[in-house]
């Protein structure tokens, strides 16, 4: 029977200790701490100025971490929305899976592609006239009709 109420006691200590973890509960408890400790300004013993010491240097960890954890939030939102611009275009789970940056780059590779096909084609149109002894076009059809 003790045994049984041992292992329940630990079970509530585990449950308070769980309870008071997050950071607000600590500096709650720093703050009350430095409080009691604050009564007997004059009279401090060193334990006592060692401990007011430890609660100051806990409450500016406390609150660097919620600074941080404020900008870390806040970092999180501006991702979001930067992500969400493009992944209504392109979803993250598609067969693609790529990013709009790297669907740019495929597009403009195969634009240089096509570019460099027009250019081979040209020259074989040309050396085609040539043979056939027709008049030879500097530019191919389809660019002397545009600058008209």
């Amino acid at each position: 029977m003790a045994d049984v109420e041992e292992e329940i006691n630990k079970d509530v200590l585990k449950m308070k200790y769980i309870s008071y973890s997050s950071v607000d509960n600590i500096l709650d408890i720093t703050n009350n701490l430095r409080k009691e400790i604050d009564i007997y300004y004059p009279k401090l013993t060193p334990a006592q100025r060692i401990g007011h010491e430890f609660c100051r240097d806990v409450q500016s960890i406390v609150g660097y971490l919620k600074a941080t954890q404020a900008k870390r939030e806040q970092m999180m939102e501006e991702q979001a929305t930067k992500d969400s611009s493009w992944t209504r275009w392109f979803p993250i789970n598609t067969p693609l899976g790529m990013t709009p940056f790297r669907v740019q780059d495929i597009i403009d590779s195969r634009r240089a592609q096509i570019e460099e096909m027009n250019a081979e084609l040209h020259k074989l149109r040309r050396r085609i006239q040539r043979l056939r002894c027709e008049p030879v076009k500097l530019y191919p059809d389809e660019l002397e009709e545009r600058e008209l």
